[in-house]
């Protein structure tokens, strides 16, 4: 017998011996994805955080309007006093109105009182917006000087 014929008989055992020897074991397959309960916690946590932003969103938006009447509320309390001042020296009382059509859901009402120097007085301006639930109001105290007296 040729060396060619042994090398084939002996050969193919060999080989399917070795293969079977460095293949490698046959593993089971995970099984992908996600469970029912996983999606399920997943889109609760999702929809409340949701509800939180929204809820936070809109707390956002009515600051932002506050925030808005308040500035306006200030300048407009601003302007009343400057056109007292430049009036000249109050006289002593209590005077109420509304702005008019330049901001017509504010009302003003100032106040001048006495102090304990005659060239002085106490001005007070209050500023009111909003219904009769719910009303806001900014205060402002000055004082005045009568710049006549020398």
């Amino acid at each position: 017998m040729s060396n060619k014929k042994r090398m084939r008989n002996f050969y193919p055992y060999r080989m399917a011996h070795i293969t079977r020897a460095t293949k490698p074991a046959r593993k089971q397959a995970k099984p992908q994805g996600f469970t029912l309960l996983e999606i399920m916690v997943a889109l609760t946590i999702l929809s409340i955080s949701l509800v939180v932003l929204l809820g936070l969103r809109n707390r956002d938006i009515a600051l932002s309007a506050h925030a808005r009447e308040l500035t306006e509320a200030t300048l407009l309390a601003r302007q009343k006093i400057t056109d007292i001042t430049l009036r000249g020296f109050p006289e002593l009382g209590e005077e109420a109105g509304d702005f008019g059509e330049e901001a017509p859901k504010y009302r003003w009402r100032q106040e001048v009182k006495l102090t304990p120097f005659e060239a002085i007085r106490e001005l007070a301006v209050q500023v009111s917006w909003g219904n009769n639930r719910e009303e806001r109001t900014v205060h402002f105290t000055t004082y005045l000087f009568d710049s006549s007296l020398k």
